[in-house]
């Protein structure tokens, strides 16, 4: 059975749309490869009553959870505490990870304030996640059914966090299914998104075990196609059939069946053929 998953982006800023969620786009990207079902995102404030809310609430009915945010040394940073109120777990300091805390500031030369502390502290009985680029550590543990992972907000720090603390867990737990969830990203120029759906408008009733999205990604369109249900590792052949049908349909409209990008493919052929391209404003 395929582990299915839920992605909660935290934070006011978020939620008012000050700053740009791409932590959930990538994170969606990275679970939907792996053969993750992404089932829902969500995104929550600074209020803690409703963050409470909200993780008993998804915790009730995914098996995996990724949320960002909330990890700071600030008081509207709210993450493990809330976790803590979900579980009924008193928050605790983690001394390993007070000391990675403590030397971050060390190595750098910069006073450490008290308020850093805080982010040494969970929910009694959590993982901590180390944080090699900084200050903040992540935290994994159990809420309702899922296995929740807490990671910072920072795109970078999250997408490290990611790589190195989470994908082997989320692996490990899929066990021998860890397959991964085969994928076809095929590029296309010269033709609106409204023409390419109404060409690609049968996939679905070809198709109903399979996928298939839009990216309007300028100057063309990228086509993702990949499985929706089923067991990771024996769709392969299934995708390589729709996506020879999806470029049969669009045509000479299509740049690309790797996902590159028009650029790419044209830098590509003018190294082939020795060529050179020369442009003038």
């Amino acid at each position: 059975m395929r582990l299915r998953a839920e992605i909660l982006s935290t934070g006011d800023e978020v939620l008012t749309g000050a700053i740009v969620d791409t932590n959930a786009a990538h994170l969606a990207d990275l679970l939907t490869e792996a053969g993750v079902e992404v089932v829902r995102q969500s995104t929550v404030g600074d209020n803690l009553a409703a963050l409470i809310d909200i993780f008993r609430e998804v915790g009730d009915r995914v098996d995996l959870v990724l949320a960002t945010g909330g990890l700071g040394p600030t008081s509207d940073d709210l993450t493990a505490e809330a976790a803590a109120g979900a579980t009924g777990n008193p928050l605790v300091m983690d001394s390993a990870s007070l000391e990675r805390i403590e030397s971050y500031f060390r190595q750098r030369n910069i006073p450490m304030k008290d308020t850093n502390r805080k982010q040494a502290m969970f929910p009694r009985g959590a993982e901590p996640l180390e944080n090699p680029v900084g200050t903040a550590p992540g935290f994994s543990m159990k809420i309702g059914r899922a296995r929740f992972y807490f990671m910072p907000g920072v795109p970078h720090e999250m997408r490290r966090m990611m790589t190195d603390q989470v994908m082997p867990r989320i692996r490990k737990l899929q066990g021998t299914e860890a397959a991964g969830n085969p994928t076809r990203i095929i590029s296309t120029f010269g033709l609106p998104e409204s023409d390419a759906g109404q060409r690609l408008s049968a996939f679905n009733s070809r198709f109903p075990d399979l996928r298939l999205g839009f990216q309007v990604k300028y100057p063309g369109i990228l086509l993702k196609v990949y499985a929706g249900t089923g067991e990771s590792g024996i769709m392969a052949q299934r995708i390589e059939d729709a996506a020879d049908w999806v470029c049969g349909q669009l045509g000479e409209h299509v740049v690309s069946t790797t996902g590159k990008s028009l650029e790419e493919v044209v830098g590509e052929l003018l190294k082939f053929r020795g060529a050179t391209l020369a442009v003038a404003e």
